[in-house]
Parts: C-alpha cells; sequence; structure tokens
C-alpha cells in the first residue's frame, strides 16, 4: 500500500473531505523503514484480541449477503460488488486489507476502532456481528481500491455561530440529503430510493416532530423507508437529536401537523 497508495475511502476522511493518501514515492529503503516502523509500532501498542472467523457454509454466506443487502444499513455508505453507497470504503477485498479482528471491532463498535468514523453502531446480536465479519473476511477477491468520488463543491464546514444542528447535519446527513436539504448529496445517486428532501415544505409539514425524531434515532427501516439510512440513536444524544429536528423544521420552513408532537 505504501508503494501504490489507492484509494480507501471514495471521498476522503472525512467523508466530503476529497483527501486521500497521496503518493510519497518512497525509495526501497524509506518503505521498508517506514513499515517495520508501523508493524513495531502495532506489534508493542494496544492489541486486539485474536479473532479468526468461523468457516461459512453456503447457506450461511448466502444468509449474510442478503441481511446486508436486504435488512442491515452497510450498502447505504460501503459498495458491495457493484451496488451500495460511496461514502465509506468499499467492502470487497476487506480481508485482504485488515486483520480479522479490526474487522470485528469496527461491527461492534465504529467509534472506538477507527476514531473519527461517522458509521454509527447498529446494536446486533453477537451471533450475528459474527455471521457479518466471517462473510466479510471470508469473501474471495483482491483488494483493489475504492472508486474515487469527487464532491463538486464541498461544503465548508459549518459555522460555530450557526445553529446547534447544523455540525451533525452537515457530517452526518448532507452525504445523503444534500447541505441544503434538497436531496441532492454526492452519495444519493448510488441509493435505490432517492433520499428525502428536507427542503420539502409539503411533505415534511406532514411529518411529526417526534416522527422525524425517531427516523433520526432508529433508522429508515423505522419509517418504512429506506433501510439503508442508518440509525444514530447509539451514537447522538436525544438532546442532539432534538438539535437536528428542529435543523429540520429550518430547512423547510414548515410545521408537523397541527396537534402533533
Amino acid at each position: 500500500y505504501m508503494r501504490n497508495p489507492v484509494p480507501i475511502r471514495p471521498t476522503g476522511f472525512p467523508p466530503g473531505s476529497g483527501g486521500r493518501m497521496p503518493d510519497f514515492r518512497l525509495s526501497e529503503g524509506e518503505l521498508a523503514a517506514v513499515v517495520s516502523f508501523l508493524q513495531e509500532t502495532s506489534a508493542t501498542g494496544p492489541g486486539l484480541p485474536v479473532y479468526e472467523p468461523a468457516r461459512l457454509s453456503p447457506f450461511s454466506t448466502a444468509k449474510a449477503e442478503a441481511l446486508i443487502r436486504e435488512e442491515l444499513p452497510c450498502l447505504g455508505c460501503h459498495q458491495l460488488k457493484e451496488e451500495g453507497g460511496r461514502i465509506g470504503p468499499t467492502l470487497d477485498g476487506v480481508g485482504q486489507r485488515l486483520r480479522p479482528g479490526v474487522v470485528r471491532a469496527i461491527i461492534q463498535d465504529p467509534a472506538s476502532a477507527l476514531p473519527g468514523t461517522i458509521m454509527p453502531r447498529s446494536p446486533l446480536p453477537r451471533e450475528r456481528e459474527e455471521l457479518i465479519a466471517a462473510f466479510l473476511l471470508q469473501r474471495g477477491g483482491d483488494w483493489l481500491g475504492s472508486e474515487v468520488v469527487t464532491v463538486p463543491g464541498l461544503p465548508p464546514p459549518a459555522p460555530s455561530s450557526g445553529p446547534p444542528g447544523e455540525e451533525p447535519y452537515r457530517r452526518l446527513c448532507a452525504h445523503c440529503h444534500g447541505q441544503f436539504g434538497r436531496g441532492d448529496g454526492y452519495n444519493a445517486p448510488f441509493l435505490p430510493a432517492p433520499p428525502t428532501a428536507h427542503a420539502d415544505s409539503i411533505y415534511m409539514s406532514t411529518r411529526s416532530d417526534d416522527t422525524l425524531f425517531d427516523g433520526i434515532y432508529s433508522g429508515g427501516r423505522f419509517l418504512d423507508r429506506s433501510h439503508r439510512m442508518p440509525a444514530f440513536g447509539t451514537d447522538l444524544t436525544d438532546p442532539e437529536i432534538r438539535d437536528l429536528v428542529v435543523y429540520l423544521r429550518a430547512l423547510c420552513r414548515c410545521r408537523g401537523p397541527a396537534g402533533s408532537g
């Protein structure tokens, strides 16, 4: 990877920044020194428990793929084969890029395994975590990098003087729903259903504040919308979600149904 730094994240880290690791054109001696240092640092730092995924049967493999495609929010952000979002790294070739313990740790608690990530934690039964980890690690194919997506007009960071809900909206929601809530985020073309246009006052006026809160907390599946919108209830506090709801009302310049919460 140091010799040929192919893109890992389609739009950079954090998503939408457009940044990626440059090719430093290191000599073979410099490459060897850097790799040795990184390996020694990894070996002496806080390690992960050794994890060896169970070998999946054809039935379990098909079950895992069906869960990822039809129930879990993974493909809202990640690509699998030709399908899926372009916010995070592709899921193809994960076993060639990451150690098994890292893959399982990211599934269990993304923020702890990868500080700075916007990937929320999806509470899953232990057996389902193991199933998804094993599926990703045992898929064939080489790691060829992620497809680069150009983000036109990168949105500036939310101003510190803005409303409290603006920063989390730009960080978590704008990739799909667009910076101004028009449903035109750079990730929208890769989704099977158009993201909700939060600036649409006609539609948004049919949704109560409680419904918007529940959708952010529990994900799109809870509202009979796309299951590829993840749930943020494990990563955002209730006051933070309420701030987001207030910001959605500012985007649509509307209120919910009369008499609703």
